[in-house]
């Protein structure tokens, strides 16, 4: 992907601002910024998500383990 191509879909991200504003390029920075905060909220919620099934699978093994014991 060229740099203009990216540029392109970030003005597209930034929702062409209201229309009438020119694009600056410095208007990408708060906007790349929260992308990222974003993309961190994101895969910790994944690591979230993946920890809760790993205990609910752990425990409930352990749960059937114990039920089969008795």
């Amino acid at each position: 992907m060229t740099r203009g191509e990216l540029n392109r879909q970030l003005k597209v991200r930034l929702g062409k601002l209201h229309g009438h504003q020119k694009w600056r390029p410095w208007m990408l920075v708060g906007k790349l910024r929260s992308l990222k905060r974003e993309r961190k909220w994101l895969s910790f919620n994944r690591f979230m998500t993946a920890l809760i099934f790993a205990w609910g699978f752990i425990f409930t093994s352990w749960i059937l383990r114990i039920r089969s014991m008795s």
